[in-house]
């Protein structure tokens, strides 16, 4: 079974493949744990930002409200 992109590169007549992909190179959640051990356990809505970047925080966190990326970043310890 191709993928999509195998796909295209056979339709432009490419002599390429597409990537090898690992789960724990792109697993959001392992970013997220790694993020949060970096700053020593400490939330981002805990930390003293300047005031343009903690009205985008806020703003991001609105957009975010009762999603999935909301619940990944609480779990994670991220807010």
């Amino acid at each position: 079974m191709r993928t999509g992109m195998e796909a295209v590169y056979t339709l432009c007549n490419v002599d390429r493949g597409a990537p090898e992909v690992w789960s724990s190179v792109y697993d959001v959640r392992c970013l997220l744990d790694a993020t949060t051990k970096l700053q020593d356990g400490r939330k981002v809505t805990d930390m003293k930002l300047p005031l343009i970047e903690r009205k985008a925080l806020e703003t991001a966190l609105r957009k975010v409200k009762s999603t999935d990326i909301e619940k990944l970043l609480k779990e994670y310890g991220v807010i």
